[in-house]
């Protein structure tokens, strides 16, 4: 279905300027939002530390791709109407800076084989163990696609693909404390997979300080390879380890 142009821009100014009222709003709360690591996200938070460079005309196409895939699908059977409605982000994207990107939860899991009464903690399998990680893989979905409606899809070239969360200290997991009497109710309601280990649910709650420029001595061509062929490095702390009984993660039994 065709849309007469002026009721377009009526409809897309109205929905930019929602857009923009958000973050706006969005700044003046205080309370701590965690957000998933997908790639929308993501790329809001390299656009706000200037990591991801959106001059570059392909590369903000790809951002309009990812982070408004609903509106290019409704829109990518008409090259007039898409090109219209890009070249109004585009004359807006400094806008779209948005500081609330900074805090993630990445969700992992644990197994543990039993619990050790002289640590008063369960013990985790080597398999599963963490020992000396100094930096987290923050995306899910590490190739992100939007496809339109003629099903071509789109598959990321000129932004990143993926997102490295360095850390200063060190994460070592080998045991979650617990005091007796609290661990064998939890093992029964835990999981079991093989060898009747138990699996432990777990989030990871991470705080995003600094990206990582792209130094200006390189040139166009290698900025954009190293995009393409690696993950961007950022730079942070972990706040917390939420572990859960269940995979849903809404019966939490320990924080550390």
């Amino acid at each position: 279905m065709r849309f007469p142009i002026g009721r377009l821009k009526i409809g897309f100014c109205a929905m930019l300027f929602g857009l923009l009222s958000n973050v706006a709003v969005s700044q003046a709360v205080m309370v701590t939002q965690y957000y998933e690591p997908t790639m929308d996200n993501l790329t809001r938070m390299l656009f706000n530390f200037g990591v991801l460079d959106l001059s570059d005309e392909r590369a903000f196409s790809e951002f309009m791709k990812v982070n408004f895939c609903d509106t290019y699908q409704a829109y990518s059977n008409s090259e007039f109407d898409w090109n219209e409605i890009h070249k109004a982000f585009w004359e807006h994207r400094n806008e779209l800076k948005d500081d609330r990107f900074l805090d993630y939860k990445i969700d992992s899991l644990f197994e543990v084989d039993g619990y050790d009464f002289n640590v008063q903690a369960f013990n985790i399998t080597p398999e599963t163990a963490i020992s000396d990680i100094r930096a987290l893989q923050m995306n899910a979905d590490k190739y992100s696609f939007c496809e339109s409606n003629n099903n071509a899809s789109t598959q990321l070239r000129y932004i990143p693909n993926g997102v490295l969360l360095n850390i200063e200290l060190p994460l070592h997991l080998y045991r979650i404390p617990i005091s007796p009497d609290v661990a064998e109710k939890i093992m029964k309601r835990l999981d079991r997979v093989r060898h009747n280990n138990a699996v432990v649910y777990s989030t990871i709650f991470v705080h995003v300080e600094t990206g990582k420029k792209i130094s200006s001595e390189e040139d166009e061509d290698k900025k954009r390879r190293k995009k393409i062929l690696g993950p961007i490095n950022v730079y942070g702390y972990i706040e917390k380890i939420t572990f859960y009984t269940d995979s849903a993660r809404r019966h939490p039994f320990k924080t550390l």
